[in-house]
């Protein structure tokens, strides 16, 4: 005897058992197994996501927050998705402030993704952060919050966030503005010093008559 089986499509390794069982009218029955493993098929799916920042307009030298948003809008759970944001401008992140939290505010534990932080270097460089998530369960989203200083400058400076998300069986998810959410930092005049010299042309003259 010999027949066909079709796995179900899944994205997670299963064992599939099958028994088939023998007995004539003058046998006793005899039964068989086997057992074999149907490795899982990652599918596409799809993400969004999207920022904003709490003010567009404050002090050069204040503490801004942003948002960012990832949404797993598609099917199937995302893989090995990476989160990359840089920062146009002069200003820095405020590390110890990024909290990674699910839709209902629930703290997502560290161990279910990392950071790489990636500090300017020269000139030419922007400060920027990377977070993998090995995993985003479809119809998941996930939040992330942190803080920005801007630099304490005498000159107005526009300063501008990038953010992306791409996983290996994803799209390229970027916000609809793609030329960033952007925050304008107002400079502030510094108090400063002054000296002041005199001096006369002549320390003696002969009066005039």
């Amino acid at each position: 005897m010999v027949y066909d089986v079709t796995y179900d499509p899944s994205e997670t390794e299963n064992t599939v058992k099958t028994i088939s069982k023998v007995r004539g009218l003058n046998t006793e029955e005899k039964q068989i197994e086997d057992t074999t493993n149907v490795n899982g098929t990652i599918k596409d799916t799809s993400l969004e996501i999207s920022k904003k920042s709490d003010k567009k307009e404050l002090k050069a030298g204040d503490i801004n927050t942003y948002t960012v948003t990832v949404k797993n809008t598609g099917s199937y759970d995302s893989r090995d998705t990476v989160v990359e944001d840089v920062l146009y401008g002069d200003a820095k992140y405020i590390k110890d402030t990024i909290k990674v939290v699910d839709k209902d505010n629930n703290i997502i534990d560290k161990s279910k993704y990392s950071i790489e932080w990636i500090d300017k270097k020269t000139e030419k460089d922007e400060n920027r952060f990377k977070i993998k998530f090995p995993i985003i369960e479809k119809g998941k989203d996930i939040i992330v919050t942190y803080n920005v200083q801007y630099a304490d400058l005498e000159e107005t400076q526009e300063i501008k966030n990038i953010i992306r998300a791409k996983g290996i069986n994803t799209n390229l998810a970027e916000p609809k503005e793609k030329d960033g959410v952007k925050v304008i930092s107002k400079g502030v005049i510094k108090e400063t010093n002054l000296d002041i010299t005199k001096k006369a042309e002549k320390q003696e003259i002969t009066a005039r008559k």
